[in-house]
């Protein structure tokens, strides 16, 4: 085992390690001796012996005339490690509430261009087999015009995959026929009749996912259980205003 590469581990720096190692060589000594065994310089020395009585790995002796130092049982670094695993363990319950508050804390992933649209309907489709439903509001139309390898991947991604959808589209001759063709026992499609433009949305278990189609494509996924249910809530009672093609 390297042993000096231990102690680093321990918190000691390089020089740290080559005093406290000289030092116990020594057994007892003043502090040119020690500089010199170590091979560093003086006020260094000092510096590092102070660090090393502070973290209980060396004590002091003062005299009239000089200091001499001398290193502690090497078996006081097992005490040490003893003291320091019972502070943590302490301090873990308050650490647990900061991780679990950090945890309740919306995710949010963002993707950009067409391959970043591509990752993120590969996504929903693998996420969406957990939780057997996918609900879509989009622009179908803009869609398919920008991006017209998406569908029929996703299609296939899902094909033979017993998931649930709902998707509202707005009202033009193409999402007119779409609907038509896509209508599937377990692909419900509605119509809405405000304007849907440049965006395509999917709820989707504890996520949302939102693809803008502006001049720049880019798609965010969130994840919140809170922001999902309320978000299925409002597109629950959409729906019920939908009307069916």
């Amino acid at each position: 085992m390297d042993t000096e590469k231990t102690l680093q581990k321990f918190g000691l720096d390089s020089k740290a390690v080559k005093v406290y190692l000289a030092l116990l060589e020594l057994g007892k000594a003043p502090v040119l001796s020690i500089a010199k065994k170590a091979e560093i310089k003086r006020p260094t020395a000092y510096l590092i012996l102070d660090e090393l009585v502070e973290k209980g790995l060396a004590f002091k002796i003062p005299k009239k005339n000089k200091t001499t130092y001398v290193a502690e049982n090497p078996k006081n670094l097992l005490k040490i490690l003893e003291k320091r695993k019972s502070e943590i363990e302490k301090i873990i319950p308050d650490l647990l509430s900061i991780y679990k508050t950090e945890k309740e804390k919306p995710t949010v992933s963002m993707y950009e261009g067409e391959e970043g649209v591509l990752q993120l309907y590969n996504h929903i489709a693998e996420a969406a087999e957990q939780n057997k439903s996918i609900w879509w509001y989009g622009d179908v139309k803009t869609l398919n015009e920008r991006l017209p390898d998406v569908l029929p991947m996703f299609y296939q991604l899902v094909k033979g995959r017993k998931i649930q959808m709902r998707d509202f589209n707005g009202g033009s001759e193409f999402e007119k026929k779409y609907a038509k063709s896509h209508k599937r026992a377990n692909y419900e499609i509605r119509y809405c009749p405000l304007p849907i433009q440049n965006i395509d949305m999917a709820v989707f278990g504890d996520k949302i996912a939102v693809i803008s189609f502006h001049e720049n494509i880019y798609s965010v996924i969130i994840e919140d259980k809170n922001i999902a249910a309320s978000i299925k809530s409002l597109y629950e009672l959409a729906w019920q205003q939908g009307e069916k093609y």
